[in-house]
């Protein structure tokens, strides 16, 4: 049987969540938003849009959405130029294991392709993937399962021979309605019940899923 893994971006593969959500509670503190950190938990994982109606459900529908939402980028990417696309533990050591067995590896992110494709290629790990999937490729976001549908019909792969690697809850229900194998490796958020009931596991870093997959493919 083919062997295919596919990652989120933020979160699971680089560790941005927690740049993304520091330039938001910047923007809050300076716009008097107040603490932003709870409402910036239920956007992980889904697109621009989704958070915008997140936003303006909190705070009204004349919310100046995208005008707070370009000053966070820029807080986000300065972040991001001084110091590069910060990657997660092990993430390099599995790459390399998956790469050495054969796996098709992908991306599915909420995330634009183009900012996937820019921030691949920053961090140097673009060429492990045979396809990258963005957010704005689908019309409907994580937690529905179309971005990583999107990904086995560009790999050619059935859904259910897919590994998922997740950090959200709307990542893990994506991945579970499209009848994958979802793994959850928890990054700004701890693993909930349904977390836990609709996981085939749950591991503290990559480190541990690239010795899981050890195990189970050395059999």
């Amino acid at each position: 049987m083919e062997k295919t893994v596919i990652f989120d971006w933020d979160g699971t593969v680089a560790d941005t969540e927690t740049l993304i959500l520091q330039s938001w509670i910047e923007v809050g503190e300076k716009q008097g938003l107040g603490d932003l950190r709870d409402l910036c938990y239920r956007c992980i994982g889904t697109t621009n849009l989704a958070t915008r109606k997140i936003f303006c459900d909190k705070y009204g529908a004349d919310f100046p959405y995208d005008e707070y939402n370009k000053e966070m980028l820029i807080n986000f990417n300065n972040k991001l130029n001084k110091d590069g696309i910060p990657l997660k533990k092990g993430l390099l050591e599995l790459l390399q294991f998956l790469k050495e067995n054969n796996c098709n590896i992908a991306v599915a992110s909420s995330t634009k392709i183009e900012i996937l494709e820019d921030e691949a290629n920053m961090a140097g790990i673009r060429d492990y993937f045979q396809v990258i999937a963005g957010g704005d490729m689908v019309q409907k976001s994580k937690p529905e399962p179309d971005i990583f549908l999107k990904a086995c019909e560009m790999l050619q792969v059935s859904a259910g021979d897919c590994y998922v690697l997740e950090d959200s809850l709307n990542g893990m229900r994506a991945a579970h309605r499209a009848g994958m194998k979802p793994i959850m490796v928890p990054d700004l958020i701890k693993p909930n019940d349904e977390m836990i009931k609709i996981s085939l596991k749950i591991f503290p870093s990559l480190i541990q899923v690239r010795e899981y997959f050890q195990e189970a493919w050395s059999v």
